[in-house]
C-alpha cells in the first residue's frame, strides 16, 4: 500500500466521525514546511522570469 492509498483510507475513516468543515480545517493545518518551501521556490522562478 502506497502513501496515497493509506492517506485515502485514513480520510475515509475520519469522515465518519468528523464533520466536513472540521476535516477541511484539519487538512489545512497539515501543510508542512517542505511544501511551503517548494511552493516558494516555484513562485520565485515565476517572478524571476518576469
Amino acid at each position: 500500500m502506497n502513501v496515497y492509498e493509506r492517506q485515502r483510507r485514513i480520510a475515509e475513516r475520519t469522515k465518519r466521525i468528523v464533520s466536513d468543515s472540521r476535516l477541511y480545517k484539519l487538512a489545512g493545518n497539515a501543510v508542512t514546511v517542505n511544501v511551503i518551501f517548494e511552493i516558494g521556490k516555484i513562485i520565485k522562478k515565476v517572478n524571476d522570469k518576469n
